[in-house]
């Protein structure tokens, strides 16, 4: 009776288990599937309007995380994960990060001027910038706009990183000298 039982609860199991790997496998498949679809997009728009390839590979990364948090939320629904338990975890964490954000109230606006910078397209990869100081002007060649920082390379040949907010805060000449 007992082996009976416990034959009709492992079928059960087993049954449940191989849905899950089909839906898990469907899942994984469209996930692989837009992510090209996304991808070819992304790269057909930057060919089109002429972005320069580090834009490209930025975009990426971000259009694939987004995915990544998408499916597997999709995926820990299916193997039964509570989503408030997800859910709980990730306000926390960010919860802690907007404190920390706001205790460096720098990091944020820094942050924020560089996706200015990044979407507004009024400062590109190679061309030559000049931050307009009191004293001391800031000239360089544009080799990296990173979330945090601006990258130039100066005239020396020195690699010299500013502030996203100072170039927002700050008047700027740009010039192309390709």
């Amino acid at each position: 009776m007992f082996s009976h039982f416990f034959n009709n609860a492992f079928s059960i199991a087993m049954t449940l288990i191989e849905y899950q790997l089909i839906e898990s496998g469907i899942i994984l498949m469209l996930f692989f599937i837009i992510r090209f679809i996304v991808n070819w997009s992304v790269k057909k728009t930057w060919k089109v309007r002429g972005y320069v390839r580090e834009r490209l590979i930025v975009v990426r990364r971000a259009t694939s995380f987004i995915l990544i948090i998408v499916f597997g939320l999709i995926l820990s629904s299916i193997w039964g994960i509570d989503q408030s338990e997800i859910i709980l975890f990730v306000t926390s964490i960010l919860t802690v990060i907007g404190i920390a954000f706001f205790a460096q109230w720098s990091i944020l606006s820094n942050i924020t001027a560089g996706l200015i910078l990044f979407f507004n397209n009024d400062i590109r990869y190679g061309e030559y910038l000049t931050v307009l100081e009191k004293d001391n002007n800031i000239n360089g060649i544009v080799i990296e706009i990173g979330v945090l920082f601006t990258r130039l390379k100066t005239d020396e040949g020195k690699v010299i990183s500013i502030p996203n907010s100072i170039i927002i805060q700050k008047m700027i000449s740009v010039e192309n000298k390709e």
